[in-house]
């Protein structure tokens, strides 16, 4: 049975697997035991209402066609070697004295849907990626035989985990800021 979950999970899942499978060896040591693996299920992808592509469910993780992800979304990709970057431009909203509610408005209502999508990802980050960077920081403090550079890698990776909420939670004090802004604009 293929089941229907939003794509915002995916979103989240998609950037911040991207980001830890690129930036230390460590994940992609974590990448390559999926190898062989067999597939739990699969879900069908939802962005908008329309439908993206099916996602194979792996050891509890789903797993979803980075292009499709970023075709639906407006993300940009740039694939360096084996890297994979991820970039969602940040709509900037500019000192304006246009009258054009409508125009004002839809600057408010994008930088609102910004802010929903920071929050999401704090909150992803907050409950499921940082625990999980702990308890494995955890287990791997408490194992006898340690892998040489793990712990130094998950310690690293939890930082920066912790500065990218940091710098999420800056990014919506700073687009509530526009949003405070331009709703003063509009009641000139």
């Amino acid at each position: 049975m293929k089941k229907v979950i939003s794509a915002k999970s995916f979103v989240s899942g998609i950037i911040v697997g991207a980001l830890l499978f690129a930036g230390t060896s460590v994940f992609a040591d974590a990448a390559k035991s999926l190898f062989g693996k067999k597939v739990d299920g699969v879900y069908e992808v939802y962005y908008n209402g329309k439908r993206l592509n099916d996602a194979p469910t792996i050891a509890g993780s789903s797993y979803l066609p980075v292009r499709s992800l970023s075709d639906a979304a407006g993300i940009s990709v740039n694939v360096e070697g084996k890297k994979i970057s991820l970039t969602k431009q940040v709509t900037e909203v500019a000192a304006s004295t246009s009258t054009d509610s409508a125009a004002v408005q839809a600057q408010i209502n994008n930088l609102t849907e910004e802010i929903k999508w920071f929050n999401f990802d704090i909150e992803n980050t907050e409950k499921s990626e940082i625990p999980s960077l702990q308890k494995n920081i955890e287990e791997e403090t408490a194992r006898t035989e340690k892998l040489p550079g793990r712990l130094e890698g998950l310690q690293k990776n939890l930082k920066d985990r912790q500065d990218y909420v940091t710098s999420l939670k800056a990014k919506v004090t700073e687009a509530q800021a526009k949003i405070d802004a331009l709703k003063a604009q509009l009641n000139k």
